[in-house]
């Protein structure tokens, strides 16, 4: 598999995860002295670099991948880190993620296995 910079690390949550969290937000009743619009992090608080990913999907898959760096993938502007804070979202709605990452990653193939019509590539 070619790869880019596989150093960055990222905050990844699951999709449900992050639906729930907008749901809150959209059936909240927020009291007029709330600031809006409400500005707050849908995140775990944990980041895991691409290696960190690339190196749990051969767990979840028990397949070895073999990874090739290509400078053609790099990209300037990667920042060496995205984390967000969800305590200000956990604090207005009471949310906070439920998947960790191993979790939504076997999730995330075990779906991946059962729906193959649906993946590109």
């Amino acid at each position: 598999i070619k790869v880019g910079n596989i150093e960055p690390k990222r905050d990844y949550v699951y999709v449900d995860d992050i639906a729930m969290g907008l749901f809150k937000l959209g059936t909240t009743e927020f009291p007029e002295s709330c600031a809006w619009p409400v500005c707050a992090n849908l995140s775990t608080g944990h980041e895991h670099s691409v290696r960190e990913v690339l190196e749990a999907l051969q767990v979840v898959t028990g397949r070895s991948l073999t990874l090739e760096q290509d400078p053609s993938r790099m990209r300037a502007s990667d920042r060496p880190h995205l984390c967000g804070d969800n305590s200000h979202l956990r604090a207005l709605v009471g949310w906070a993620p439920d998947r960790s990452f191993m979790d939504g990653l076997k999730d995330l193939v075990a779906w991946a296995q059962a729906n193959p019509d649906q993946m590109v590539g």
